[in-house]
C-alpha cells in the first residue's frame, strides 16, 4: 500500500485519539504506586522491581524529614507534605547498564563485554562494588516522564504526539533531570542527546498536590485501542505487511547456546529490551529473552548471566513457575540441549490484521509481537511503540 492509501487509514484512529483524553486511561484515584529513592542502591532497587513484578518505578530525590526508608508507596505520602521531585524512572535496563559500565571500565576497553567467561568473573568481583552504588548516580533513568494534573485533559493524540513520542526532555537544554518543579520555559535547542530516548513507554502523573497518583503507559495505549478497535475502520483488518509495521527495523538475535550476557549487552548497546532467540542448528525461532528476565535475579547472582541462553530462560522460568509447570514446557533443540519454549513467546505473520496485533499484545500482557516467516525465521518485530509512531505519522 502506498503512502497515501495508509494515511488515509490512519484518519479514523486519529479522530477516535483526539476525542478522548488522557484521564480515560488513568485508574481511580488511589492508585498505589511503588516510588523509589535516589538513595538506594542498584541491588535494593532491582530486588524492589523483582518483588513488585514491575519493569521500572519513578525515583525521587533522597529522603525528606529524616527518613531513611528506599521507597515508599504514593498513595501513603502524607497529604499537604511537599512530595519529592521526580528525578526519573529506573528499570532494570538502567541497572544492568550500570553493571556493564563498570566491567568496561575494570577491563580498560568498551568492547569485549560478554565475550567470555572472564567478563563475567570480572562482573562478579566487580558486583558489591556495582550493588552498593546508589540510584541518584546511575545515567540514563530517562524511560519516562512525569504530567501534571492540569494535563489530564489534553486529548490522547496529543500524549502520544508530544509525550510519548516526544518525552519532555528532548527540548531540554539539561535532559538528565525529570524534575518536576523545573521551570516551563527555556526548552528550546537540545544539546548533547546522543544518548538521550528519542521516546518513552511509561509517565507518572502528578495530583493537584503533586503527588504521584496514577503511572500510564503505552501498554494503557494499547488497551484502549482494542477497547475501541470498531472505530478504527478499515484500519483494524489492514495486515501487517500492508502496513509495513514492524517489518523495517533490525530484529537482534542470539542463538540458544551463547552466553547470556551476550544477549544483555546487545540490548543495551543498542538500546533494546528483548532477543529473538534461535536455534543453534536449524535457526528457526525458539524463544524470547528480555530486560524483564534480569528481575529473577540478585546482582550477586549475575554469574548465572555466563549460562548459554538456554539455561538462562530455564533458570527464569523455574523462578517464575513451579516445578511441575516448567517441566511440561521443557523440549529439546537439536544438539539435544534442553530449552524452555515459553509460553509468553507470542508471534504472528505477515498476513495478521491490526486488530489480532492488538489482541496479541493485550491479552497476553507483552510487550512485543514477533513477525515471523513460513520458516518459523523471525523477519520483524512489533511493539505498541511501532503502533504509536503509525499512528501518529512518525514511522519511519
Amino acid at each position: 500500500m502506498d503512502g497515501k492509501g495508509r494515511g488515509g487509514s490512519m484518519a479514523a484512529a486519529k479522530a477516535l485519539l483526539d476525542a478522548h483524553p488522557l484521564r480515560n486511561l488513568c485508574a481511580s484515584p488511589g492508585k498505589r504506586v511503588l516510588v523509589l529513592r535516589g538513595q538506594a542502591s542498584l541491588g535494593q532497587a532491582l530486588k524492589l522491581l523483582a518483588q513488585h513484578a514491575v519493569l521500572a518505578a519513578p525515583v525521587v530525590e533522597d529522603g525528606y524529614n529524616g527518613t531513611e526508608s528506599v521507597h515508599f508507596y504514593s498513595d501513603q505520602w502524607p497529604r499537604g507534605e511537599p512530595f519529592p521531585n521526580v528525578v526519573g524512572f529506573v528499570s532494570a535496563h538502567d541497572i544492568l547498564g550500570g553493571c556493564l559500565l563498570e566491567v568496561q571500565e575494570a577491563l580498560g576497553h568498551a568492547k569485549t563485554v560478554a565475550d567470555d567467561a572472564q567478563t563475567m568473573r570480572m562482573l562478579e568481583l566487580h558486583v558489591p562494588d556495582v550493588e552498593s552504588r546508589k540510584l541518584r548516580s546511575l545515567p540514563g533513568m530517562q524511560d519516562g516522564d512525569f504530567l501534571f494534573a492540569a494535563e489530564m485533559q489534553r486529548t490522547l493524540l496529543d500524549v502520544v504526539q508530544n509525550s510519548f513520542l516526544c518525552p519532555r526532555h528532548l527540548h531540554l537544554d539539561d535532559p538528565p533531570m525529570l524534575d518536576s518543579r523545573r521551570p516551563k520555559g527555556n526548552r528550546s535547542g537540545p544539546s548533547h542527546m546522543e544518548d538521550v530516548p528519542r521516546f518513552i513507554h511509561r509517565m507518572a502523573i502528578l495530583d493537584d498536590d503533586d503527588r504521584i497518583c496514577d503511572v500510564v503507559s503505552v501498554s494503557d495505549v494499547m488497551a484502549f485501542l482494542l477497547r475501541h478497535v470498531r472505530e478504527l475502520g478499515a484500519l483494524a483488518y489492514m495486515q501487517v505487511r500492508d502496513l509495513r509495521l514492524g517489518l523495517e527495523k533490525e530484529v537482534f538475535t542470539i542463538k540458544a547456546n551463547e552466553p547470556s550476557i551476550k544477549a544483555f549487552a546487545g540490548m543495551y548497546e543498542r538500546g533494546y529490551s528483548s532477543a529473538a532467540v534461535l536455534s543453534s542448528i536449524t535457526g528457526i525461532m525458539i524463544g524470547n529473552i528480555s530486560m524483564s528476565d534480569l528481575r529473577c535475579l540478585d546482582l550477586g547472582q549475575f554469574g548465572r548471566l555466563a549460562l548459554p541462553v538456554s539455561d538462562f530462560i530455564l533458570y527464569t522460568e523455574s523462578v517464575r513457575s513451579s516445578v511441575q509447570d516448567v517441566a511440561r514446557t521443557r523440549i529439546r533443540d537439536s544438539k539435544g540441549r534442553k530449552f524452555l519454549r515459553r509460553p509468553r513467546l507470542v508471534t504472528c505473520t505477515a498476513a495478521a490484521t491490526f486488530e489480532e496485533v492488538l489482541k496479541l499484545l493485550v491479552h497476553n500482557s507483552v510487550h512485543r509481537v514477533y513477525v515471523i516467516d513460513d520458516l518459523s525465521l523471525p523477519i520483524g518485530v512489533i511493539t505498541p511503540t511501532d503502533i504509536l509512531q503509525l499512528l501518529a505519522g512518525t514511522d519511519v
